[in-house]
């Protein structure tokens, strides 16, 4: 079965989006025929001579490598490195991968293995931050999106292939350290992160001020289904009224295509998902929404940032093409291509970028993002030191006292803990994460509107 994978930013930890030809719940285009797929690999009688002369100087050279050298090659990691210097000659995510490297990228994809939990991609010869996912020892040690790393253990990762320098962080066992000099801001820095046993990050929620807050840190193997059981909490939560939903997808570097699909299908009440388009017109193909009606009632607000990349990406596009929500946040990163594995049976396999996607409304998101509708930008809040002090009725010499008892007000409302996923630590959130403020602050202005324009009667002068 081939894999289409829509985020080759490797995890060092779980892989990127792996996507298998089954429908879950996707109403897709109809898939080539027979004869479309043969006239897609037919080859022109022009272009199979370039190849021929191409296989003969490619012969040439490494003949001539043999002769000369100063010592007896490596025929074997010749091969490899020809392979993969093609691949990586096309775009960042085509790559070679031996036989060990595809080993440890299929157990990536399937459950947990080793790693520091980090998102990376290849960027000026070294490997940039995409993002750290959520709760590991990356995100623990502070490392952030933007950040390079230029060595592991001492080791210059400038020219190693991706797999090179992923095996490179995961090559030990957990509880092993492994060193990371990066650079930051111009100024370079070691930090020292313990490897653990890393498992997909599930889907984190709670609630806020009647919001209900939904945390995606990737799209793992369960995501769509906890995204549901998450609406479903909100939903039965006695005494709440729910104002709208947040989805927080800042600092995802991807995942599974299906489960992004599958978020979608809650959250929009029709409408097409994301299109790819390959080299050739047989080769696009459309998926739309197959709607579960179970949050398209609810107020909208979507969270990105620059570690925002591939499959919540589409999340966002759909969302904003189809007018069902609002982003806010940063441009997103721009990592819109489909990637291929196709496996060499036992000499390892390629991952090759096959087709790019588009949001609904056609908008190509490679190296370009996704544009929030409302641009905000992470800021630190600080209360006033010499805020004014203002007087209030109460405090003037025989004020009249409300002769009615208030009763304290009701703040359960504020905050559901809730046990393995937000408790207290959402409700501190709230003020130090400006962005997720004006998220909660949004929502809550949408709903109070919709009341105000709902109104019945306005009250009418005797």
């Amino acid at each position: 079965m081939k894999k289409i994978l829509l985020s080759s930013l490797l995890l060092l930890s779980i892989a990127g989006a792996a996507s298998s030809e089954k429908e879950n719940n996707c109403k897709k285009t109809p898939p080539p025929t027979e004869q479309d797929k043969q006239a897609a690999i037919s080859i022109p009688e022009e272009e199979a001579k370039e190849i021929i002369e191409s296989v003969n100087y490619f012969a040439q050279i490494s003949g001539l490598i043999k002769r000369i050298y100063v010592d007896d090659p490596d025929q074997k990691k010749m091969l490899s490195g020809a392979i993969n210097g093609m691949l990586n000659a096309l775009d960042p995510h085509s790559t070679y991968m031996d036989e060990d490297e595809l080993k440890s990228f299929k157990e990536s994809t399937t459950g947990s293995v080793n790693g520091i939990g980090i998102q990376i991609a290849p960027d000026k010869g070294v490997l940039k931050v995409i993002a750290p996912i959520e709760d590991t020892p990356a995100h623990k040690a502070g490392l952030q999106p933007g950040d390079y790393i230029t060595k592991v253990d001492s080791k210059i990762v400038y020219g190693l292939s991706l797999e090179e320098a992923v095996r490179l962080i995961k090559n030990g066992p957990a509880g092993s350290t492994v060193k990371l000099t990066v650079v930051r801001d111009g100024k370079s820095f070691e930090s020292s992160i313990k490897r653990t046993k890393i498992a997909a990050p599930s889907v984190k929620y709670g609630v806020l001020n009647n919001v209900g807050y939904v945390r995606i840190a990737l799209f793992g193997e369960k995501t769509g289904k906890e995204f549901s059981d998450a609406i479903t909490y909100f939903k039965k939560q006695k005494g709440l009224t729910l104002h709208g939903i947040v989805l927080d997808l800042r600092s995802n570097g991807g995942g599974i295509l299906e489960e992004a699909v599958k978020v979608c299908n809650d959250l929009l009440p029709g409408g097409n998902i994301v299109s790819t388009r390959g080299r050739r017109q047989n080769e696009t193909e459309t998926i739309r929404s197959n709607p579960t009606h179970l949050a398209d009632e609810y107020p909208l607000v979507v969270l990105v940032d620059g570690g925002t990349a591939s499959a919540p990406e589409i999340v966002a596009g759909a969302v904003q093409d189809n007018k069902r929500g609002i982003v806010i946040g940063q441009q997103t990163f721009g990592k819109a291509t489909v990637q291929r594995l196709i496996d060499l049976k036992g000499k390892g396999a390629i991952k090759i970028t096959i087709a790019r996607y588009y949001t609904p409304n056609g908008h190509h998101i490679q190296g370009e993002g996704i544009k929030p509708d409302i641009l905000v930008e992470p800021m630190k809040l600080e209360p006033l030191s010499n805020k004014p002090e203002y007087l209030k009725e109460r405090d003037l010499k025989n004020a009249l006292v409300n002769s009615v008892d208030r009763k304290p007000q009701n703040t359960s409302e504020k905050l559901i803990s809730l046990k393995g996923t937000y408790g207290k630590e959402l409700e501190e959130a709230l003020g130090k994460d400006y962005q997720l403020t004006r998220a909660v602050d949004l929502i809550n202005g949408i709903y109070t509107a919709k009341i105000i324009t709902t109104a019945k009667q306005p009250i009418q002068k005797k």
